[in-house]
């Protein structure tokens, strides 16, 4: 046994002993490998279980992040990218064994091109100081993560999530965590992880409750979307560029040059008289029969799954200061809508407000919201327990910009790690610490609760309700809109 009182916390995991630091009462440690560096010959290879060391590794700063496929503001609180990426970072407020505290294991959004497990908005340390071990995990983005080959495999970065998962289930005890009670959330493309992991084989077992917000859900009733074919067709487009198509040549090229030949394949821009949505986006998991199928193969039994969506998820991307047309708008039901295109404008016009809030209750209703409901209709009717939890708070700056609750505003509520000087009020820390409370009440027991005692409705296909996040948390009725009535009559029934 180490001495542990002239030093910062430490702890045994199966590669060897870690220092982290503490802060304000939570242990805290950052940049633990998890597999070995993905890169020269282990670049588009499934990880490796990460070396052994001996004496004490220091475990008090972040690694590098993901390498970046598109730049973006830094808020991942380094500075450094790298292919050497796969790290993650631990909070708790306890390492005793004894504890067996729930675990909360969160991935990172950012459309897998960008982000980290150390953003700065998934902070975990609000979330420890309720008895939770919290675990952000880096996995690998863009072509590095999903790239999709015949000859060297697809969804590298689900292979990442899954080895987290692993290295969860073998250590997490020595962070005061309960490797029998493990859940996984994510936002976005955080989201569409945790869904890639209810299909994964590899990962039945290494977690018990699932929540997936803003994204992971079915595919747009119009039939978009991102696909095997369009990952494979890019991967080809992507070789061509870079003049090879020899893995071990592949291997050997620079970070940087493969990167740049990414992008422009990387389907962020949108066509002209459109509006970007994320259905354009290419690099992103897809069943490959292997890593990935089709259904929810590692969904095990009694695993139960929180589906979230946000009242203006579009206005994430809808700018509300430019001046929409009305033939964009057409141009975007004619795309979004499909056969129904007629019937959806129609409707669009009768609620009324300007083209720009039209453009977002469309785009919510396409994207997010109708594929969340489809999503708790398919699993429900396989007796899974769902709970659904729809956000609506909008703080003092998203009422003032007009951006309302948009995609990416539940995240700082989950962590508690609202900033800014009167962005937001009393009102949004009642609703982020009732969230939060909530979120470890789904992690502890499987069934989410407001702090009143009052659970959450398990979604019933036949009289829906939902956990309404607004100037409170309540439950309501789940209201089908004719907009979202309409959107689903384009899905094929299953």
């Amino acid at each position: 046994m180490l001495d542990n009182h002239s030093h910062g916390p430490r702890v045994e995991t199966c590669q060897g002993w870690l220092e982290g630091f503490e802060e304000e009462g939570i242990k805290k440690f950052f940049g633990i490998p998890f597999a070995l560096p993905p890169v020269g010959d282990l670049r588009w290879r499934a990880p490796q279980a990460p070396a052994p060391w001996s004496g004490v590794r220091q475990a008090k700063e972040f690694s590098a992040a993901p390498y970046q496929t598109i730049p973006v503001p830094n808020l991942r609180r380094t500075d450094a990218v790298s292919e050497d990426c796969l790290y993650l970072n631990v909070w708790t407020a306890t390492t005793a064994q004894a504890a067996r505290q729930p675990v909360m294991v969160w991935f990172f959004g950012g459309g897998n091109l960008h982000g980290a497990g150390s953003l700065e908005h998934n902070d975990g340390t609000a979330l420890a100081r309720l008895g939770v071990t919290v675990v952000a995990p880096n996995y690998r983005v863009g072509p590095f993560g999903f790239l999709n080959d015949e000859a060297m495999g697809a969804n590298f970065a689900i292979e990442d999530d899954v080895a987290t998962l692993r290295w969860v289930r073998d250590n997490i005890e020595s962070f005061g965590g309960d490797p029998s009670r493990v859940m996984i959330f994510g936002h976005s493309a955080g989201a569409v992880a945790v869904r890639s992991l209810l299909q994964c084989p590899s990962a039945k077992g290494l977690f018990h409750r699932a929540f997936i917000q803003g994204a992971g859900f079915e595919h747009p009733a119009n039939g978009m979307g991102w696909s095997f074919a369009r990952s494979r067709a890019a991967t080809d487009r992507l070789f061509d560029s870079l003049g090879t198509r020899d893995p071990d040549a592949l291997r050997k090229l620079p970070v940087e040059r493969i990167g740049a030949a990414a992008l422009p394949l990387s389907g962020i821009s949108p066509a002209p008289g459109h509006v970007h949505t994320p259905l354009n986006l290419v690099w992103m998991p897809v069943p490959d029969g292997k890593v990935m199928l089709e259904d929810a193969a590692g969904w095990g039994d009694g695993v139960p799954l929180m589906v979230g969506c946000a009242e203006n998820e579009a206005r994430w991307s809808l700018n509300p200061d430019e001046d929409y047309s009305v033939e964009l708008l057409e141009n975007m039901v004619k795309q979004l809508a499909g056969a129904k295109a007629d019937e959806v404008l129609a409707i669009l016009h009768q609620g009324g407000g300007s083209i720009f809030e039209k453009l977002d209750r469309l785009y919510t209703t396409v994207v997010w919201q109708e594929p969340a409901y489809a999503s708790m209709q398919r699993f429900a009717g396989q007796d899974k327990a769902v709970f659904y939890v729809h956000f609506a708070r909008s703080g003092p700056e998203a009422v003032a910009s007009n951006r309302l609750a948009s995609h990416c505003a539940p995240v700082q509520y989950f962590f508690a790690t609202m900033s800014g000087d009167g962005a937001y009020d009393d009102v949004d820390r009642r609703i982020s610490a009732g969230l939060m409370f909530a979120l470890v009440e789904f992690a502890k027991t499987g069934v989410p609760q407001n702090a009143s005692g009052e659970q959450w409705p398990r979604f019933d296909p036949a009289q829906p309700r939902q956990a309404l996040v607004a100037d409170t948390i309540s439950v309501a009725p789940l209201e089908l809109t004719p907009l979202l009535r309409a959107i689903n009559s384009l899905r094929p029934a299953v």
